[in-house]
C-alpha cells in the first residue's frame, strides 16, 4: 500500500520527524511518500494560492508523477490544514485514495473560529509572524501543539534550522490562513474517512473533529493526552488506529 502524508499550516515534510519511519515499521507493507504545500519545503520558492481548490490542483499535478512511478492503491493521512485540503481533494477526485485518515482538522462551516483557533493559542501565535527570531517561533509552536510530556529541545533545534525566513513565511501563512477561513465543505467525499483527534489539543478543539465525524458519518477515535501534533507525540497510537480503521 502506498501512503501519502500531508502536513498542516506552515509546516512541511521534515516536520513529520520520526513518524514516517515508525509508520513504515508498524505497517511493513506500506511505502510512505510526501508532498509539500506550495510555498513550503521543496516548494519554498513558489507562492501559495489563497484558496483550497487551487492548492488541491497544485498538489495533484505533482501527485500524478508519484502515482505513475508507484502504481497500485494509495491511502492518505493529513494533519490539520492538510486535512481541509484532502477533504476537498477526495471530494473532487474520489478515486485517487482508498482511505483518508484525518487528524485534528476543522471546517469553517461546521465549527466557530474560536474552536478552530483557540484564543490562548491565537494570542501566542500572532507575534510569531512579525518576529525574526526563528527559535522563539518554533519554541512557541511546539509549546502550543504538544502536551508538555514530549521532550522537544532537540526538535526545536532541528525545526529552527529549517525554519523559513520571515519574508518568505508571512505571504504563505497569510495565503493558507485565508484559504482555511473561507473553505466550506458541503458535499461528503465518497472516499472513506477516519477521524483521529486529541482531547487536549490547544490549537483546534477536538469538537471540530467531532463535528466532521458526525457530518461525514465517519468513525472517530480520541487520544487522551496528546496535543495538536498527534503523530509527533504518540506515533504508535496513530499506527494502531490506522491498523484498526484504515
Amino acid at each position: 500500500m502506498n501512503w501519502l502524508l500531508m502536513r498542516g499550516l506552515i509546516r512541511e515534510q521534515r516536520h513529520w520527524e520520526h513518524f514516517p519511519s515508525i509508520f513504515a515499521q508498524q505497517l511493513p507493507d506500506s511505502k510512505v511518500f510526501f508532498l509539500d504545500m506550495p510555498g513550503m519545503g521543496t516548494e519554498m520558492d513558489r507562492s501559495s494560492p489563497q484558496n483550497i481548490p487551487e492548492i488541491v490542483e497544485d498538489l495533484r499535478s505533482r501527485f500524478q508523477v508519484l502515482r505513475e512511478k508507484n502504481p497500485g492503491p494509495w491511502k492518505v493521512m493529513a494533519l490539520s490544514f492538510g486535512g481541509m485540503v484532502l477533504l476537498e481533494w477526495t471530494r473532487k477526485y474520489p478515486d485517487d485514495f482508498k482511505t483518508l485518515v484525518l487528524i485534528n482538522s476543522s471546517l469553517s462551516n461546521l465549527s466557530p473560529f474560536y474552536d478552530r483557533m483557540q484564543l490562548p493559542t491565537a494570542v501566542k501565535f500572532l507575534p510569531l509572524f512579525i518576529s525574526d527570531n526563528k527559535q522563539m517561533r518554533e519554541r512557541t509552536l511546539l509549546e502550543r501543539t504538544t502536551s508538555g510530556r514530549t521532550p522537544t529541545a532537540d526538535i526545536e533545534r532541528r525545526w529552527t534550522e529549517i525554519a523559513m525566513p520571515k519574508n518568505k513565511l508571512i505571504p504563505v501563512a497569510l495565503a493558507q490562513i485565508k484559504a482555511a477561513m473561507k473553505y466550506k465543505l458541503h458535499e461528503k467525499p465518497k472516499t472513506p474517512v477516519v477521524v483521529l483527534t486529541s482531547k487536549m489539543d490547544q490549537l483546534a478543539s477536538s469538537r471540530c473533529s467531532e463535528r466532521i465525524s458526525k457530518f461525514l458519518e465517519a468513525p472517530i477515535r480520541f487520544h487522551d493526552w496528546a496535543g495538536h501534533d498527534l503523530t509527533l507525540e504518540d506515533p504508535l497510537w496513530v499506527c494502531e488506529r490506522v491498523k484498526e480503521l484504515a
